[in-house]
C-alpha cells in the first residue's frame, strides 16, 4: 500500500483497466503503467468505476493506519473518523462488488465497535449485509446490552435477525425491506414491550479479523472485555424468526401487489397492516380522508355519494368494482379508522351498485360485526321492505325498531354504530319494490317460512312483543305471501308449552317469560307464554343464511364477473423450452416440467401441487427443495413460496424461465 516515489510511473500508456494487476495488488510489485493508473484515480479524489484492485490497494493503507500505525504512534480521533467515512463512502461506491464489500464491512464493524469506543447505547445498528458473517458491532451490541440486565430493544432485534447468517428471509422481506423493517419492530414491542430479556450465557465474545492486506501475517485478536456471545443461543433466534416469518405472511398481499404496480396507490396502501397505513401519508391519501371527514363533518356517520367516496380508487372497469376490489376498498377504510355499508365482506353487497353508501367511524370494538348486527340487518331489510310496500318510508318507525334491536340483542357499541349507518343508508336506499316483489314470488315454501320464523323470532328478543311488532310482522307475513293465521300459529309453535296446555300467568313486570300474543281467538292481555329457548337458538343460527337470501331478494342475484385482467408484465407466456431452458438447465427434466407447470397460475392449493407433483413421479417437499435451490442459484431468491396455498414468486419465476 505504500507508495515509493522512486518507482518509475508510465502515464503514456496508463493501465485503466487493470489488464496488468496481479491478485493481491503491491505498490511495489505493480507495472509503471498500472502504478500511473492507480495514482491518477488518488489525485481525482478516488470516484467510481476504478478498477477494484485500486480501490482495494488504497483500503490496504487504511488499514495499515488502523492496524499497525496506531499500535507505534497517535492516531488523532480526528484521523480515524475521516478514515471510517471514507471507507463508507468507497463501499457506497464499490459497494456491489462482494468482496470489497465483506472485507471493507468487516474493518467498519470492528472500527467501530472497539477503536473508536462508542457505546452500544449511542450506535446505529447495522441493518445491510457486508459481509459473510454476524457483524463484530452486532455482537459486542447484543453482548453489551444482555450483560447490563438490560431489555433488547427492537432495532438491535431487527439488526440481530437480519444479518444473522442462518436467516433466510422471503421475498415480501426483501422486497417491501422498509415496511418489513417497520412492521417487525411494532409486532416485536406489542409482544416483548421495551424489549426482549435474555440471560447472559457463559461463552464469551471472541473475534479475530483477518486483514485484506497481505503483508499482515496473521489475523488481529480482538478483545471483547469478556462479553457474552449471545448470539449463540438457540433460542432468541427462533423467536425472531417465529415473528419474521409472521409479518412476512403479514405483507405477503402487498408485496405480490407491489411486485409490478405502484406502492403507493389506495389500492396498495389498503394491503398494508393497519399501523404502516397511518404512517404512509401521500398525497392521495390525504385527499381520501380529507373528503371523507368533510362528509362526517364531526359526525359518527354520514351518507356519501358512491362516485365521490370511491374516487382515485384503480378499479378495472370505471365507476363498477368487481367482489375483490369493493372488499379492498372496504378494507383500506377499515385501514383508516372508518366502517362502510354496504360492505361486501359482510353483506355481499356491491357498493357501487348503489348511488350511496354509509361511511362510519370505528372507535375501538371488534372490526367485523358481530352475530346480534347480522340478526339486526334482517328485521331491518323486512322493515324498510313493508314501508316500501305501503309507499313510505318512515325514518321514526326504522328508529323505533333499530333502537328496539340494539338493546334486546345487546349490540356492542361498535355494533350500535354500524347499524345506525345502516339504517341511514336504508333510508336513502329502500328497496325496489317492483323487482322484490317478483324476487319474493320465486321463493320456496320453505325460504318464505325461514324469514317468517326468524323475523318472529328477533321481533320478540327482548322477550315480548307488543301489538305493535304484531301489526308489523303482519305485514311482513303479507308481503312473503303467508296469512295472518300463519303468522298466530307460527308464534305459538315457538312457544315451551303446547297450546292444548295451560297458559302460563305472569305478572307484565316478572321476569322469566317471553311475552307472546294468542291468537285473535284467545287473545288475553294478561298471558304470558313462555317460548322454547332452544328453538329460538336454532332459529337465531339460520340468521346468515337467511341474510343472504334477502340480499339476494332485495339486490338481485350475483353476476359472474369477468376474470380480473393481471397487469402486462406479470404474465407469463406458455413455454415450449426445454428442460435444459429452465434456469439455466439447472433442473431435470421432471422438475423442468412442474415450474412450467406452475408458471400459468400465480397461486396453487398445496393438493393440486401434490398432484402435480406425483404424476411427474416426485415427492412435493423434495420437488419443492430442489426447485427452490435452483432459484436460489438463479436469482438469490425462492420460486415457491408459502404453505398452503402455494404463491409463486413473479421476479424467480421470470429468472427461471428467462422472460424478458
Amino acid at each position: 500500500a505504500l507508495i515509493d516515489p522512486l518507482l518509475p510511473v508510465d502515464n503514456r500508456d496508463s493501465d485503466v483497466h487493470g489488464h496488468d494487476m496481479s491478485y493481491w495488488p503491491s505498490y511495489s510489485e505493480m507495472t509503471p503503467a498500472s502504478r500511473a493508473a492507480y495514482l491518477d484515480w488518488l489525485a481525482k479524489g478516488r470516484p467510481g468505476g476504478a478498477y477494484i484492485g485500486y480501490v482495494f490497494l488504497f483500503f490496504y493503507g487504511i488499514e495499515r493506519r488502523l492496524l499497525f500505525d496506531r499500535e507505534r504512534e497517535s492516531v488523532s480521533s480526528e484521523e480515524t473518523h475521516a478514515l471510517v467515512d471514507e471507507i463508507e463512502r468507497l463501499l457506497g461506491l464499490y459497494g456491489k462488488n462482494n468482496s470489497f464489500s465483506h472485507y471493507a464491512g468487516e474493518f467498519l464493524s470492528l472500527v467501530k465497535s472497539l477503536l473508536i469506543g462508542l457505546e452500544p447505547s449511542l450506535w446505529e445498528p447495522p441493518l445491510v449485509h457486508r459481509g459473510w458473517e454476524l457483524p463484530l458491532e452486532v455482537k459486542i451490541g447484543l453482548g453489551s446490552i444482555v450483560a447490563s440486565g438490560d431489555p433488547l430493544p427492537s432495532r438491535w432485534a431487527l439488526s440481530w435477525l437480519r444479518l444473522h447468517p442462518e436467516t433466510s428471509l422471503r421475498t415480501p422481506a426483501v422486497r417491501c425491506e422498509e415496511e418489513f423493517n417497520a412492521l417487525f419492530q411494532i409486532r416485536y414491542e406489542q409482544i416483548y414491550g421495551s424489549g426482549m430479556k435474555i440471560r447472559p450465557n457463559k461463552a464469551a465474545l471472541k473475534h479475530s479479523y483477518q486483514p485484506s492486506s497481505g503483508s499482515f501475517r496473521s489475523p488481529v485478536s480482538i478483545n471483547a472485555d469478556g462479553l457474552p456471545n449471545v448470539t449463540r443461543l438457540q433460542r432468541p433466534n427462533r423467536l425472531l424468526r417465529e415473528l419474521a416469518e409472521s409479518v412476512t405472511n403479514e405483507l405477503a398481499s402487498y408485496s405480490r401487489w407491489g411486485g409490478t404496480r405502484t406502492r403507493d396507490s389506495l389500492a396498495a396502501i389498503a394491503l398494508l397492516p393497519s399501523e404502516l397505513v397511518m404512517a404512509r401519508q401521500t398525497d392521495e391519501l390525504l385527499r381520501f380522508k380529507a373528503r371523507i371527514e368533510t362528509a362526517l363533518s364531526g359526525r359518527d356517520a354520514a351518507i356519501i355519494a358512491v362516485r365521490s367516496l370511491t374516487a382515485g380508487f384503480p378499479a378495472q372497469r370505471e365507476d363498477s368494482f368487481s367482489a375483490k376490489e369493493a372488499s379492498t376498498f372496504a378494507q383500506l377504510l377499515e385501514r383508516l379508522g372508518y366502517g362502510l355499508t354496504p360492505d361486501i365482506r359482510y353483506s355481499k353487497v356491491n357498493l357501487t351498485k348503489h348511488q350511496y353508501a354509509a361511511v362510519f367511524r370505528l372507535d375501538g370494538g371488534d372490526l367485523e360485526p358481530g352475530a346480534g348486527y347480522q340478526a339486526a340487518t334482517v328485521l331491518l331489510q323486512l322493515g324498510a321492505a313493508v314501508s316500501a310496500a305501503d309507499g313510505t318510508i318512515s325514518a321514526e318507525e326504522e328508529r323505533l325498531l333499530e333502537a328496539h334491536l340494539e338493546e334486546s340483542l345487546h349490540l356492542s357499541s361498535a355494533d350500535r354504530t354500524r347499524l345506525r349507518a345502516y339504517l341511514q343508508w336504508l333510508l336513502v336506499e329502500p328497496p325496489t319494490l317492483t323487482r322484490m316483489k317478483s324476487r319474493m314470488q320465486a321463493l320456496s315454501d320453505s325460504e318464505r317460512s325461514r324469514i317468517a320464523r326468524l323475523a318472529i323470532t328477533l321481533a320478540g328478543a327482548d322477550g315480548a312483543i307488543s301489538s305493535d311488532e304484531v301489526k308489523v310482522l303482519n305485514r311482513v307475513y303479507a308481503l312473503l305471501g303467508l296469512d295472518g293465521d300463519r303468522l298466530h300459529r307460527d308464534i305459538h309453535e315457538l312457544s315451551s308449552a303446547p297450546p292444548s296446555q295451560p297458559v302460563t300467568v305472569l305478572r307484565p313486570d316478572e321476569p322469566g317469560g317471553y311475552r307472546i300474543p294468542p291468537s285473535p281467538a284467545q287473545y288475553r292481555a294478561s298471558e304470558v307464554v313462555e317460548l322454547d329457548r332452544e328453538k329460538i337458538a336454532a332459529i337465531m343460527q339460520d340468521t346468515r343464511e337467511v341474510t343472504d337470501l334477502l340480499t339476494e331478494i332485495f339486490e338481485g342475484p350475483t353476476e359472474p364477473e369477468p376474470p380480473e385482467a393481471e397487469p402486462e408484465d406479470t404474465e407469463v407466456e406458455e413455454q415450449t423450452s426445454t428442460a435444459t431452458d429452465i434456469a439455466g438447465g439447472l433442473l431435470d427434466p421432471a422438475h423442468a416440467e412442474l415450474v412450467r407447470f406452475l408458471a400459468t397460475r400465480p397461486s396453487w392449493p398445496r393438493s393440486e401441487f401434490e398432484e402435480a407433483s406425483s404424476r411427474l413421479g416426485l415427492m412435493p417437499a423434495g420437488a419443492i427443495e430442489t426447485i427452490n435451490n435452483a432459484a436460489f442459484d438463479r436469482c438469490d431468491e425462492p420460486l415457491i413460496e408459502g404453505a398452503d396455498p402455494l404463491d409463486m414468486n413473479e421476479f424467480a419465476l421470470k429468472e427461471m424461465l428467462d422472460v424478458e
